[in-house]
């Protein structure tokens, strides 16, 4: 969409991009031109007073407008900037390092058109690691009013919220360093509801500089440490606000939540027992098989001796006749009218031989005819 396209103003939604001109501010804004609802205006809040011209010309077909402070602003600061520059009856933040769906826009705004008595929505977020790449974390947390008084589920990227509750005086505040986005979903929770759609449009990189990002959760609530102090500070400011009622459903909230990780710690178990009969059968399965695999061995082995016995059956059968042919033939020859013609020169053989006995008979047969 050229920028100098009209727009239209019912339908406007004014995109929020705090930047301090990093690289990946060009991943943000390309995100934004491939967004299927084309009434944009992008707020592209200057944040550390560099020069964004590179930046913008990536992209000459979005509707951006340049917000610049005096000299470098907080994040809180910038936020409000770009709030007070907005003009769009719908609003959200991307900043330069996160990016959205193409779809993003468009399937939000449409849950807000058509559920009027909503003020906000948010999608789920995929967390990705600083090159890009797609880590298996997803915030996909279903809105729990309860749950945010003592946790931010809502990535800021993954809100779209009328402007009507910026004109109710919400705003960030810029005297916290670190939750300043927590600060400002409780402060519209005062007004509305948030809808959840369950699925992923927006994606969080990894490595930022608002340093909410720990895996050890614990450090949350260690006084010391700079996330333990930032929370301290906004629950401070909100106990003040907060009513009975509030703390009730933040004390359940609690409840529940042991609760759940009760529940999630027998199931731990339960798959660790399991686990372990899996590998148990896996074992044992090894087992039969090579056992089958011996038995087949063993069955292919019987199979070739009894195929040697028969052999040897056949060749014994076969050296009988041939010694009963060999005979009957020895027979046939002592029968015969040649044999007993020669007798008396083989006897004269027999006895040049040293062969015959002192009775003048060879050791076989008597000088007869």
């Amino acid at each position: 969409m050229s920028a100098n396209t009209e727009l239209n103003k019912d339908f406007l939604v004014s995109i929020i991009c705090r930047t301090m001109g990093r690289p990946h501010l060009a991943k943000a804004l390309s995100s934004l031109a491939e967004q299927t609802h084309h009434d944009l205006e992008v707020l592209l809040v200057n944040a550390s007073g560099t020069n964004l011209t590179s930046y913008i010309k990536i992209e000459p077909e979005l509707n951006i407008r340049e917000i610049e402070g005096v000299g470098k602003l907080s994040r809180a600061a910038a936020a409000n900037a770009g709030l007070e520059a907005a003009s769009g009856p719908y609003l959200m933040f991307l900043d330069d390092d996160d990016w959205i769906a193409p779809e993003h826009i468009a399937v939000l705004l449409n849950v807000l058109l058509n559920k009027p008595r909503v003020s906000a929505v948010y999608s789920c977020t995929q967390k990705t690691r600083e090159d890009g790449s797609l880590t298996e974390e997803v915030f996909q947390q279903p809105y729990d009013s309860a749950l945010l008084l003592r946790d931010n589920f809502m990535p800021i990227h993954s809100v779209l919220f009328k402007r009507e509750l910026v004109d109710l005086g919400c705003r960030f505040d810029t005297g916290l360093k670190i939750f300043e986005d927590w600060d400002f979903w409780l402060q519209l929770s005062k007004h509305t509801d948030f809808e959840f759609v369950n699925t992923i449009s927006a994606f969080y990189r990894e490595g930022g500089d608002s340093q909410t990002n720990q895996k050890n959760i614990s450090v949350r609530y260690q006084a010391d440490h700079i996330l333990g102090a930032a929370r301290a500070k906004l629950f401070d400011k909100w106990l003040q606000k907060w009513s009975g009622s509030d703390l009730n459903r933040l004390l359940g909230s609690m409840d529940q939540g042991e609760h759940i990780r009760s529940q999630g710690e027998q199931i731990r178990s339960l798959e660790g027992e399991i686990k372990q009969r899996d590998d148990l059968l896996h074992a044992e399965h090894k087992s039969n098989l090579e056992l089958q695999q011996h038995v087949r061995d063993l069955l292919n082995e019987q199979k070739e001796i009894k195929e040697l016995v028969t052999d040897v059956h056949l060749l014994n059968k076969d050296l009988k006749t041939h010694n009963d042919l060999l005979k009957e033939y020895i027979l046939l020859l002592k029968s015969s009218l040649s044999w007993r013609i020669t007798k008396p020169l083989r006897w004269v053989m027999a006895w040049l031989r040293g062969s015959v006995n002192e009775s003048g008979e060879d050791g076989t047969t008597n000088f007869k005819a």
